[in-house]
């Protein structure tokens, strides 16, 4: 949407004003049931905060600055696990849904695009685990 690479205030060009890195903690409740033996299904609620760490924010997202704090916000999760118990202590886990959603950072954009509603990630992870 060819947003500006200069902010108020700020000396210069904004500093990668497309990138940034979401960072999330959440304590988690899990309940899941064997479906077949060494087979497990789980499902999972979490909730926590989220923030997002840039150094200039600015792009489809934000209104161009270089405040790099867009705050921390609640944020709440749900999910599905499948795990394989491989042998013994192996596993592997698959996550084929994980929903997050949360308010808007501080400083989104109210138009062109509007961003500055509740924000909602779908994710899909796998990953091998070891149990002691």
């Amino acid at each position: 949407m060819n947003a500006p690479t200069t902010g108020p205030g700020c000396a210069g060009s904004l500093r990668n004003p497309l990138e940034g890195t979401a960072l999330s903690l959440y304590a988690l409740w899990t309940g899941g049931f064997e479906i077949v033996p060494r087979l497990r299904a789980l499902g999972m609620l979490g909730a926590g905060i989220a923030t997002y760490l840039v150094d200039d924010v600015g792009g489809d997202l934000f209104v161009p600055s270089c405040n790099t704090s867009p705050g921390v916000r609640p944020s709440f999760l749900g999910g599905v696990q499948i795990d394989w118990s491989v042998s013994g202590p192996l596993r592997i886990s698959a996550w084929p849904l994980i929903l997050q959603l949360q308010p808007a950072f501080d400083g989104t954009r109210s138009s062109p695009k509007d961003s500055s509603g509740i924000w909602l990630r779908v994710m899909l992870a796998f990953g091998v685990g070891v149990d002691f």
